[in-house]
């Protein structure tokens, strides 16, 4: 499911502050992302975060595609979107920041939008989309960092369905403003258009590239004590640096005023594959405040749900309440929420010590999985430095789908299948036909079922969340009986041979769909011998041949053929002797037998190969003949031998019979 990323990010507003020495250079930050419109065209977006104190950003960056699919790759430009986004003010509104006056020595941020359209020649589960820029801020936690460049990038999978994905996004402002050595707590807050799950980390900042044929390497960290590390002090935190993969909340105390550079990834799952990954990197503003702040806390009405998670299903209304408070009675506190899609949040006593919020939604058929409701606290007491303190707060929601117990299937008889549904609960499933007694457990959330016969089944669920009625699925198991196929094999001319003829075996199959086959000798496969038939002139006495039979059947036993032992008549070789000879041979029964002058007397006999006299003649030939026509009638196809007898003598011959 797509849904259009621009609208969304657009009317995202956050207030937020700065306070700290300006820089000539102006890229204090940035993030990639994409939006699929058509076919396997994508809009890229590329959001730059501006120091107003540097320099004038760029009309145009290259964008660079890359792929390890066919190593190929190339270039288009990112433009500036036509649109003028207000500057960010993080601080008091009565202190000014670059963005509103130059000479001002607090610097501010201002929004600033590339896109690109294009088109990807092919489909890969590893496209590198990704863009650079030549002046990064300078920052507390990177080496040489005002001559490094930025460096921002999305991986993605445009294979199959995953063409039509649009790449998450961050629905809250990337900026972190906190007080030196005070604990404080942020989130990205990112959002998937298409449902599918994230996770986030932390990663080193990237830089490097000059080019789109370049590669990205991680920033230099500066020496520092406790050393700087990912993932937990990627700037000078004591260590204290924490992430959240599933929610993306971030945890620390920064133990150094300034501003240093925070790069984040987000990455995105479809049923446990990879979809695609996009980054952010973000200023973090430390200050040196005269005052420890404390964040207000978090107050949830009634107490906290279940597990922490305020849970409802599809369908079903989800209400509840909450409220922040601080111990100090002149905090003016206020609070916003990143958007929740569907859902109304209202808050009342804004401006004062304790603020109150109320969240009510229904989830829609499609809106089934857990969600996040980021609340974001601002306290605009305006305490010297005049900075705004604020405060990230996480709310868990999970929206349950109704009882899902599967999609029909199929078995072969004896099979088993284990039975799943979707959801929580407490869980009964019963045979409503078929074999009754085919299940291992009813009261499982994942029985076994083994019927011998064709079933159906049926789940029911209680003790789901508050408001939601038992729910009611099922599910049939069709039952497939076992296919016996088999396969006949002849031997042509005959299983009797001798060394040398060239036998032809053919196989007829029976109860298969799309047969194959493998002939063997002796148990042995023959190579190359896989088609209906075969022929070989090798065989040897008792050679035992056999076909295997392959089917593309559902629920199949396979069943070897019968075998063929072949018999291979030894010490007759000669088509000739003594001056005898048949032709043609082979024949059809008629022959004839061309033999020297002065044989007259001659008894003729056929011998099968199994030794049975099956034709038996007695010829006189006249003195001058040389041949002797012979017409055996209706003698089957195969091998015979003749027998030529004259005077007590006795010559041997073999021809076979073809019709």
């Amino acid at each position: 499911m797509k849904k259009p990323i621009l609208s969304s990010l657009l009317c995202m507003v956050i207030l937020c502050f700065q306070a700290i020495t300006t820089k000539a250079n102006y890229a204090a930050g940035g993030e990639l992302l994409y939006e699929w419109t058509s076919g396997s065209t994508y809009r890229f977006y590329f959001k730059l975060y501006r120091d107003c104190g540097g320099i004038t950003e760029p009309s145009t960056l290259p964008l660079c595609f890359s792929n390890s699919c066919n190593s190929s790759s190339f270039t288009t430009t990112l433009t500036k979107y036509p649109m003028t986004v207000p500057p960010y003010k993080f601080q008091c509104s009565q202190i000014q920041t670059k963005c509103d006056n130059p000479s001002s020595t607090i610097p501010g941020y201002q929004e600033v939008w590339y896109y690109a359209d294009a088109t990807l020649p092919f489909q890969c589960n590893s496209w590198r989309i990704f863009t650079y820029l030549a002046t990064r801020n300078t920052s507390n936690n990177i080496t040489n960092s005002s001559s490094t460049n930025m460096y921002v990038e999305v991986f993605f999978n445009n294979t199959g369905t995953f063409e039509g994905n649009s790449s998450s996004y961050y629905s809250v402002k990337p900026f972190i403003n906190v007080c030196q050595n005070t604990p404080y707590a942020f989130n990205n807050g990112a959002v998937d258009p298409n449902a599918d799950s994230l996770v986030t980390e932390v990663i080193q900042p990237l830089t490097g590239i000059t080019s789109c044929s370049g590669a990205a390497a991680p920033v230099g960290f500066v020496s520092s004590i406790p050393a700087l590390s990912i993932p937990t002090n990627p700037f000078q935190t004591g260590t204290s640096f924490t992430i959240n993969a599933q929610t993306g909340q971030i945890g620390f105390s920064a133990a150094q005023a300034g501003v240093s550079a925070l790069a984040i990834r987000t990455k995105e799952y479809r049923n446990g594959v990879f979809v695609s990954s996009i980054m952010r990197e973000m200023p973090v503003n430390v200050y040196s405040c005269p005052s420890t702040w404390f964040p207000p806390a978090l107050n949830l009405v009634g107490g906290t749900p279940p597990g922490g998670v305020y849970s409802t299903c599809i369908g079903q209304n989800l209400s509840f309440s909450f409220y922040f408070k601080t111990g100090s009675p002149t905090s003016r506190l206020y609070a916003m929420n990143a958007p929740f899609p569907g859902a109304t949040v209202s808050y009342t006593n804004q401006g004062t010590d304790s603020v109150a919020g109320t969240f009510s939604w229904t989830p829609s058929a499609n809106a089934a999985g857990p969600y996040n409701l980021f609340v974001t606290v601002h306290d605009s007491t305006c305490d010297v430095p005049g900075i705004i303190y604020s405060n990230m707060y996480i709310i868990s929601v999970m929206a349950w789908n109704k009882v899902n117990a599967g999609v029909d299937t199929t078995l072969c008889l004896n099979a088993t299948v284990d039975l799943k549904t979707n959801g929580i609960g407490q869980f009964t499933w019963t045979p409503i036909s078929g074999d009754m007694n085919s299940l291992n457990c009813t009261t499982c959330a994942y029985p076994t079922a083994a019927p011998k016969t064709s079933s159906q089944y049926e789940v029911v669920v209680n003790g789901l969340p508050a408001g939601c009625a038992p729910q009611v699925d099922t599910i049939y198991v069709d039952i497939i009986p076992y296919n016996k196929p088999n396969v006949s094999i002849v031997a042509s001319p005959s299983t009797n041979a001798w060394p040398g003829l060239n036998v032809t075996f053919t196989a007829t199959p029976a109860n298969c769909d799309t047969p194959s086959y493998q002939w063997r000798i002796n148990g042995n496969d023959v190579p190359g011998a896989t088609g209906s038939a075969f022929n070989t002139t090798t065989l040897a006495n008792n050679d035992i041949v056999t076909c295997v039979l392959h089917c593309s059947d559902t629920c199949i036993i396979d069943t070897p053929s019968s075998a063929i032992t072949m018999n291979i008549a030894t010490g007759i070789h000669n088509t000739s002797a003594n001056g005898l000879t048949i032709y043609p041979n082979p024949n059809n029964g008629s022959f004839t037998l061309a033999l020297p002058v002065g044989r007259h007397s001659l008894k003729l006999e056929i011998v099968n190969t199994l030794g049975q006299v099956v034709w038996t003649q007695q010829r006189t030939r006249s003195t001058n003949a040389k041949t002797v026509e012979i017409e055996t009638g209706t003698l089957p196809e195969g091998l015979y031998i003749l027998k030529v007898g004259d005077n007590g003598t006795t010559d041997v011959l073999r021809f076979t019979i073809r019709r």
